[in-house]
């Protein structure tokens, strides 16, 4: 949704993500209002571009000041006083914004540059316009103004590359101390060669795709890659956003994986009903209640980053996306890929900032159909390659069994491009194998 941003004559295009910023620093203060120190060190007040927004830091601020509490609770009487419409709702607005409040001063940065460009904008505007009317002096000062604003850049502070070296140094002597730093799930492909810079695994912070044709097993594989994590690792909790299969079309994926070790009667077509009994205890006594899955097929990508800052909040710090071509984006066609590079680059700093791991799925065009992927073939490779940390492409060569598929590394930031044949049951959901 687009609304404008007006000053006199001058006006801008106000999109979502200019609004989201502001209300999570705004919500990130009343939940842990020791952070407003550090929130205004870089904020300043024309920094918001809603007049609602606006008031409310003017008034944050003040309370601090006079050591008033911030709580939203509160607020509540003093938005009803200012004759803010639903002051519940806006509350609940902001709160929910919140991906997690270790991310404030991120969103501050944020919120500070853009305050920044637009009294850059105007400057320029009303530069052109003393320009029209022939005014040198006013020409000569609003050019000075434009300058000034375009160099408050605010940027994260940094680190001398002696301490940051250190720090690396630190981390490596930790793994060679025999520290576990990484998650192993069983496979050997990504067990060994992803982050095998870091002792091999997935790593919280980082995202990993898995790019496959339609029907190519990719969300089979994903879902096996998700149920290994949460066996293995029984604190972590993790939340899946499936637009394509329901959830229980993903937990019979995992029923059936599990069945493999109680499905031993020869002659039967499908699993037997026993077995998948039993399989649902396996599920029910491990990590059944440890995972949640939302299997609405019309996410849009504001829905899906608010759903994962929600579940962030809770302690969960994996996610699933399947798949990311299925996403409801609301541009036109032929904006899809700046869209999807938009998402890609959210889902990147959702998992920096948070220190989250995502597995999302996505797509091979037509012309990988029975050879070997490049990241040209994926459908959005561009936001894909800027902002993975990992890709790993299946496919199935002709002449090939039923029960294999090849795999490879597209992009490993942190490891060889190695890869493998995957033995797959399909009877069971599970992929094996190791490299070729």
């Amino acid at each position: 949704m687009r609304q404008a941003a007006q000053t006199g004559d001058f006006q801008t295009a106000l999109r979502d993500e200019d609004i989201q910023p502001e209300q999570v620093i705004l919500g990130v203060t009343m939940y842990d209002p020791g952070l407003l120190a550090s929130i205004r060190a870089i904020v300043k007040c024309d920094d918001f571009v809603r007049p609602d927004h606006q008031r409310l830091w003017v008034e944050l601020c003040r309370r601090a000041d006079i050591g008033e509490p911030l709580e939203a609770a509160d607020l509540a009487p003093w938005l009803k006083s200012t004759g803010h419409a639903s002051p519940v709702l806006f509350v609940s607005a902001l709160m929910d914004a919140v991906p997690a409040v270790t991310t404030a001063e991120y969103y501050a940065r944020k919120v500070a540059e853009a305050g920044r460009l637009r009294r850059t904008a105007y400057a320029l505007h009303e530069a052109t316009q003393a320009a029209l009317r022939r005014d040198p002096d006013a020409l000569d000062r609003l050019l000075r103004e434009a300058v000034s604003a375009s160099e408050g850049r605010v940027v994260a502070r940094g680190r001398t590359a002696t301490v940051a070296s250190r720090d690396y140094l630190a981390l490596r002597r930790r793994i060679a101390d025999g520290e576990k730093l990484t998650l192993k799930i069983g496979q050997p492909l990504l067990d060994d060669h992803l982050n095998a810079e870091f002792g091999g695994g997935f790593m919280f912070g980082q995202v990993v795709y898995f790019a496959g044709r339609a029907k190519g097993g990719k969300s089979t594989l994903i879902a096996d890659v998700l149920r290994r994590t949460l066996a293995r690792h029984p604190d972590l909790s993790a939340e899946m956003y499936s637009l394509e299969m329901t959830d229980w079309s993903v937990c019979g994926k995992f029923l059936r994986a599990e069945s493999a070790e109680f499905d031993n009667i020869p002659g039967f077509r499908t699993i037997p009903i026993s077995a998948l009994e039993r399989a649902l205890a396996v599920v029910e006594r491990t990590y059944g209640e440890r995972l949640e899955i939302v299997d609405n097929p019309g996410l849009s990508p504001d829905d899906v980053m608010s759903a994962a800052s929600r579940a962030t909040r809770r302690g969960v710090h994996v996610f699933v996306l399947d798949h990311l071509t299925l996403v409801s984006y609301a541009g036109r066609p032929e904006h899809l890929r700046h869209e999807v590079t938009a998402l890609c680059k959210r889902l990147h700093n959702h998992a920096k900032t948070t220190q989250s791991l995502w597995f999302v799925a996505c797509q091979l065009n037509r012309a990988a159909e029975g050879v070997e992927p490049t990241m040209a073939n994926l459908r959005e490779s561009g936001g894909i390659e800027e902002n993975a940390h990992a890709v790993l492409g299946i496919w199935r060569k002709q002449g090939m069994r039923g029960h294999e598929v090849d795999a490879l590394y597209l992009c490993n930031r942190f490891g060889p491009a190695e890869r493998a044949r995957l033995h797959v049951s399909w009877r069971h959901q599970t992929f094996g194998g190791g490299p070729v």
